[in-house]
């Protein structure tokens, strides 16, 4: 039996059913020095689990995949209220967005959402109106969003709901993004989200976003290939030193997806970039990152 990673049955069942779109969220793309905005903001990247939720339109938060997060229900009075608040301020409804985390770490945020039950907080980002969210107008820019959205949370008390404080650089100021990257790895943090301050909202992964994670990487032969029904490449099995079988879905181009019986074989070595390990082994938000052909399994 394949050892792969445990997703919760809840998500498995709303991807497969795919329940809303996947460009739910506004999601950022990797790190890329070269389009740092001019204003940039620099915040902290929370290790949670995404989470949205509107009020009075949805029933409990959910996450990017439109799962149900029941390990958020006590929140939503807070989350209530900051929307009451937005709503008194501007008149219109707001989606707010965050990162569901619980203090203890990550691993302690996954057995909050597995039992759906759990006592983290969310760390607010954004908050689009409804229309700005559904692509009916433009939002406001993004500096003027998180504004408003400190002062809803600080009109609503309470303290399951907190602000994500930014750092902003007036000028594309790579080497202080970098030197306080260097600096909240070394805290143990994940890393960091580089923001466009003038940016409006756009569902989807959006180049005003990019995230600066700290990755490692590993070399493990293919094990195994899962291919699609129109005979794509979805995923590559690989066997670790541990044992553990881990598919990799994530970084592959278009070509390498339709080409894969001319580029990968059992056997062959693919170099992978992660972010850790979990307790059972398995390789976290894993990519793809090239063949190595000077290596054999």
């Amino acid at each position: 039996m394949r050892n792969f990673p445990v997703i919760p049955r809840a998500m498995a069942d709303a991807m497969r059913a795919n329940r809303r779109p996947s460009d739910l969220m506004m999601l950022p793309v990797d790190w890329n020095p070269l389009a740092i905005p001019a204003r940039a903001l620099v915040e902290l990247k929370h290790d949670g689990i995404h989470m949205g939720h509107a009020a009075g339109l949805e029933g409990l938060p959910y996450t990017r995949e439109g799962v149900d997060m029941r390990c958020a229900s006590h929140l939503r009075d807070e989350l209530d209220a900051i929307s009451h608040e937005l709503r008194h301020m501007t008149g219109s409804s707001h989606r707010l967005f965050g990162e569901y985390v619980n203090p203890a770490g990550f691993n302690e945020t996954l057995k909050d959402f597995n039992r759906g039950a759990g006592d983290g907080i969310v760390m607010l980002f954004d908050c689009p109106t409804e229309r700005a969210y559904n692509g009916q107008e433009q939002s406001l820019p993004l500096i003027e969003r998180k504004a408003m959205l400190a002062a809803a949370i600080r009109a609503a008390g309470g303290q399951g709901a907190r602000y994500v404080e930014d750092e902003l650089y007036v000028g594309a100021n790579r080497d202080a993004i970098e030197v306080l990257a260097g600096a909240i790895w070394a805290d143990g943090h994940e890393g960091l989200v580089i923001k466009d301050a003038e940016s409006p909202y756009v569902r989807g992964k959006s180049p005003h976003w990019m995230r600066l994670k700290q990755r490692q990487t590993i070399d493990a032969p293919i094990h195994d290939i899962d291919v699609r029904p129109d005979q794509t490449l979805k995923a590559l099995v690989v066997k670790l030193a541990s044992n553990v079988l881990a598919r990799i879905g994530r970084g592959f181009s278009n070509d390498q997806r339709r080409d894969w019986n001319k580029l990968f074989k059992l056997g062959d070595v693919i170099e992978i970039d992660h972010l850790g390990t979990t307790p059972a082994g398995n390789l976290r938000s894993a990519s793809f990152v090239r063949r190595r052909t000077d290596k054999k399994g």
